[in-house]
C-alpha cells in the first residue's frame, strides 16, 4: 500500500512547479464552479447545475468522496452503461 501523497510528491519530482501549480489551479477552478453553481440553485433564473456537474467532475480526480459521488451518479443515471453495436 502506497503512502498518502506518494502520487503528489512523485509528480512533483518529475514535473517541478508546473504540475502543483496546474493542480492548485484545478482545484480552485473547481471549487468555484460548484460555488457558482450552489448560488445558482438559489436564482430561479440561473441554471446552477450546469456550473456544479463540471466542478464535481474536476474535483473528482482529486477528492476520493467526490469521484464515489461521481460514480454514484453516472450508475444511476447509466451513463457509463457500454452500448451495444
Amino acid at each position: 500500500m502506497s503512502q498518502p501523497g506518494y502520487n503528489y510528491r512523485k509528480n512533483f519530482l518529475e514535473n517541478g512547479y508546473r504540475s502543483l501549480i496546474r493542480d492548485a489551479f484545478r482545484i480552485m477552478l473547481g471549487v468555484l464552479l460548484i460555488i457558482i453553481g450552489l448560488i445558482g440553485g438559489l436564482i430561479p433564473v440561473f441554471q446552477g447545475w450546469i456550473f456544479g456537474i463540471p466542478g464535481l467532475i474536476i474535483l473528482a480526480d482529486y477528492f476520493p468522496p467526490l469521484k464515489r459521488i461521481l460514480d454514484w451518479a453516472k450508475k444511476k443515471s447509466g451513463f457509463n452503461k457500454k452500448k451495444a453495436v
